[in-house]
């Protein structure tokens, strides 16, 4: 098991918005905004698995369609979820979806891939927060920086026509 460290956040006025400073020390913040920000974020120690290898390759045991399982193995561009994590986001876990075979599995079978169809990734565009430390005078390590981008995830995979080069 490996010990890692999560940011938990709730969401307050204070921090919220594009490069703004998340105080840390005593004095940074005004009196009543103190026991806010200080709830608001804070460190914890989280146990996680050691992370699984997996292989790039496409696995032909994979590229079936089952009928009892999750949505993402119903369908016949199925994917599995693999975490994406980084310290410095908020949130600090994203998980994206991968596809499990090139092309489509086919609808009469079941099982087989279809070449007909290719499996192709579908994106969102999420809101995460980056952080960094906020340089104080003299360098001296003053907060925290909050700023908001948009971060390409992907969620699910579609079966789409290939396309066809003019």
């Amino acid at each position: 098991w490996l010990h890692l460290w999560q940011w938990s956040w709730e969401p307050t006025p204070s921090i919220c918005g594009p490069r703004r400073a998340v105080p840390t020390g005593p004095a940074a913040a005004p009196a009543k905004d103190r026991t806010s920000l200080r709830s608001g974020l804070k460190w914890d120690t989280v146990l996680m698995p050691p992370p699984e290898t997996t292989s790039l390759a496409h696995h032909p045991g994979s590229c079936k369609a089952s009928e009892d399982r999750p949505l993402n193995s119903r369908s016949i561009a199925p994917w599995r979820y693999e975490l994406d994590r980084d310290l410095n986001w908020l949130p600090l876990d994203l998980y994206r979806a991968r596809c499990l075979c090139p092309h489509c599995v086919s609808l009469q079978t079941g099982s087989h891939m279809d070449p007909l169809g290719n499996s192709e990734l579908l994106y969102h565009n999420q809101t995460v927060f980056y952080r960094w430390p906020c340089p104080g005078k003299q360098g001296a390590h003053d907060g925290y920086c909050l700023e908001r981008r948009l971060y390409p995830v992907s969620l699910a995979c579609v079966c789409m026509q290939p396309r066809v080069m003019a």
